[in-house]
């Protein structure tokens, strides 16, 4: 399934979504249960829609960032792709 497809409920459990601020370049991986708890998102949100509803943690910018991938974090700090992003 494409990215432009995937939904939070495609994220499977270990997958993280990769979201990249554009104002400083900061990059974060963040779990399912970050976005099914912590933002209190439903299961069918989109997952290229969850860019809006974020900010960065490190400059505090909302606008401008997006979401790279969705994907497992591998031992040497690299994303790899999940099933669900691979079109």
């Amino acid at each position: 399934m494409p990215l432009y497809a995937a939904r939070v409920e495609d994220i499977g459990p270990g997958d993280f979504v990769k979201f990249k601020c554009a104002a400083c370049g900061h990059d974060a991986l963040i779990p399912p249960s970050s976005l099914l708890t912590g933002l209190r998102l439903p299961w069918t949100t989109r997952v290229l829609d969850l860019a809006r509803r974020l900010r960065c943690r490190e400059c505090d910018a909302r606008e401008g960032g997006r979401v790279d991938k969705v994907g497992r974090q591998l031992a040497g700090g690299g994303v790899q792709h999940a099933e669900a992003t691979q079109g």
